[in-house]
């Protein structure tokens, strides 16, 4: 996520980056330099890269399949996406806010308590030897950075 704003205050920038954008820019921008941004935020993340195993879990972010073994987890709609959020910030804090962003289809009536109870679903639904989503008090999630391996 990259932010393009007429904001110039350092505390907007601040913000912004504190809930889990990757960038941030003031207008005007030169187009040339967004493209870079853009190529330089996809590099980080691992662009085209679909298939990441976390623990002993295979997930497939094109297919919305998670499996252990052969085994395959089902997961809510809910679930799946909070953890491909999560995958997609590559073991950066996921601020509670940004989750019920990629959650809800109408964040601003949701509660954010629903995101504690889907990570505590799939905490369940998803053991490992360690645990593989952590938890940043009074901030959000991340996962294990140890856990993550792009495929």
């Amino acid at each position: 996520l990259i932010v393009v704003s007429r904001q110039q205050a350092p505390e907007a920038r601040i913000e912004a980056l504190e809930l889990g954008v990757d960038d941030f820019m003031v207008k005007p921008v030169h187009l040339g330099e967004l493209a870079a941004r853009v190529r330089s935020v996809l590099r980080r993340r691992g662009a085209g890269c679909r298939r990441v195993r976390l623990g002993p879990w295979d997930i497939d972010l094109e297919a919305r399949e998670v499996a252990c073994g052969g085994v395959k987890a089902e997961l809510t709609r809910g679930e799946f996406d909070l953890l491909a959020r999560l995958i997609e910030a590559d073991g950066k804090i996921v601020a509670r806010e940004m989750l019920l962003r990629a959650i809800s289809t109408n964040p601003a009536e949701s509660d954010p308590r629903s995101v504690d109870a889907l990570v505590s679903r799939l905490r369940r639904k998803l053991p490992g030897e360690a645990p593989l989503i952590l938890t940043a008090p009074g901030f959000g999630y991340k996962l294990s950075a140890a856990a993550v391996t792009r495929l």
